[in-house]
């Protein structure tokens, strides 16, 4: 019987949609699930017996960890989004849930994860996570803030800095008042992947609310954010094709620099956002085209 039981936790945990991970209270992994080797790269094999921090990034300061296990001391559990590395060596974000579990009389930690960054993942996964815009398939605000946290946690001396870009469609009211809003959606949908084109493969763009997008920049140097701004604000130049109507917006930009504009997530998007504003009064006062206004 026992034998059985065995055997059914063991079916149950390899065909379980999400990576697992089960570890002892010594932080020694004990066993990870079918989903996991996928999602890490890694073997079995190859983990088991090993501690946790193999799949460590380094990309978290020393607070982060410890603000992780005094929420597992205090609650028993912890949830957020976290940086791994891959056996080959890639960076990824995760969302992780970790939380107790008994089996066979020893208290184990089970750690619950995917894959957060692949954006053409399952309809499943962006429903289930519902840290994503149904819409665009962007990561949302909520999802955004645990990315811009995440980045701010790395502090990583010699890494370069990187910026916080708010986008707000300008008229795109009027696209809603006009046309309807089914309209409206489908010019939002190819407003984010404006956005996205700008951007590279490092960065990340997410959909606040409405006509706001805003993205994690990544630049060797300060100098870079200006040209970055003006590509943002000028792809938008050109009309969206709709319904055979072409849909004219222009794009309000700001920016704020990590540590000089902020040292924290909430600092960093509130002047973005300021500097979004700014911009978006010269495009008042301008019409004609996009306006760009670092912070």
């Amino acid at each position: 019987m026992q034998a059985l039981r065995e055997q059914d936790f063991k079916a149950l945990v390899d065909n379980h949609p999400r990576a697992i991970m089960l570890a002892t209270p010594d932080a020694r992994i004990a066993y990870v699930n079918l989903m996991f080797q996928a999602v890490t790269g890694y073997l079995a094999e190859e983990v088991v017996g090993q501690k946790p921090s193999v799949l460590s990034s380094g990309l978290h300061s020393h607070e982060f960890y410890q603000t992780m296990w005094r929420s597992l001391n205090q609650t028993g559990c912890w949830e957020g989004l976290i940086w791994n590395r891959r056996k080959n060596g890639e960076n990824y974000p995760q969302w992780l849930n970790i939380y107790p579990v008994d089996y066979q009389g020893q208290r184990l930690f089970a750690g619950v994860f995917m894959d957060v960054g692949e954006l053409t993942a399952s309809n499943e996964r962006l429903a289930s996570l519902a840290y994503y815009d149904p819409l665009t398939e962007l990561p949302n605000r909520s999802l955004f803030q645990e990315f811009l946290k995440a980045r701010v946690g790395q502090r990583k001396a010699g890494n370069g800095c990187f910026a916080v870009v708010y986008i707000d469609l300008d008229f795109f009211k009027a696209v809603n008042d006009l046309h309807g809003h089914d309209c409206g959606d489908r010019v939002l949908q190819q407003a984010a992947a404006c956005v996205k084109s700008v951007l590279r493969d490092g960065d990340v763009v997410a959909r606040l609310s409405g006509d706001e997008f805003a993205a994690i920049v990544e630049l060797e140097d300060e100098s870079e954010l200006p040209v970055v701004c003006q590509r943002m604000s000028g792809i938008f130049q050109a009309p969206m094709l709709v319904e055979h109507r072409e849909h004219f917006l222009s794009a309000s930009v700001g920016a704020a620099v990590f540590p000089k504009h902020g040292e924290t997530a909430s600092a960093l998007l509130q002047n973005a956002d300021r500097a979004m504003h700014a911009a978006k009064l010269s495009v008042r006062m301008v019409a004609t085209r996009a306006s760009c206004q670092p912070f």
